[in-house]
């Protein structure tokens, strides 16, 4: 197979900055669907989590493959997170 019959990638971009509830006094927290509009597509996701404050914070991944069940993560963050799933 020569470069030229190698199937292309497309990427894409997409920034969108969400505020995201904090947990008060061990009030329950509310998880907040941040990449809805690309969950019907099949590509990988690099995705950028960090604190404005610079304060730690846990977050929870989940996602699911094209053809496989959901994965989930827990994570703790210091300040920023780069995670490509």
């Amino acid at each position: 197979m020569s470069r030229s019959d190698t199937p292309r990638c497309e990427l894409t971009r997409r920034d969108a900055l969400e505020t995201l509830p904090v947990r008060v006094n061990g009030a329950a927290l509310s998880f907040k669907r941040v990449m809805a509009p690309e969950a019907k597509e099949s590509a990988w996701r690099l995705v950028e989590l960090f604190s404005v404050d610079s304060r730690p914070f846990e977050a929870k991944l989940t996602w699911t493959g094209a053809h496989s069940a959901s994965q989930h993560c827990s994570l703790t963050v210091t300040r920023g997170a780069r995670i490509c799933v």
